[in-house]
């Protein structure tokens, strides 16, 4: 290894190491109501009736936890592209159970 680059290499600051700040942009929270009511239009338009639980956002990804009211779970799965498609949520939906 050659030491004399290391030499004028410069180490990033500590500050990377601490946690990101949480966004509490009041435009990001009404952004990501908007887009969870049109998840549960789309799921009206298909006969099923949901209620929005609570909205995970970080980074990486967005997770819209909702209860169906009538219907089956199953039913939202065999429409998860049907429901993706014209709501250009290219998310995944998913069978996820909470304790």
């Amino acid at each position: 290894m050659n030491t004399n680059t290391l030499t004028n290499y410069t180490f990033p600051p500590l500050t990377l190491l601490e946690q990101p700040k949480t966004s509490d942009n009041i435009e990001n929270k009404e952004a990501l109501m908007s887009i969870g009511k049109e998840i549960l239009e789309s799921l009206k338009g298909f006969g099923i009736v949901a209620l929005l639980l609570k909205i995970t956002h970080n980074l990486i990804m967005t997770r819209y936890e909702i209860k169906i009211v009538n219907g089956k779970l199953s039913e939202v799965l065999e429409l998860k592209d049907d429901i993706a498609m014209p709501n250009r949520f290219t998310r995944h939906i998913y069978n996820g159970f909470t304790k």
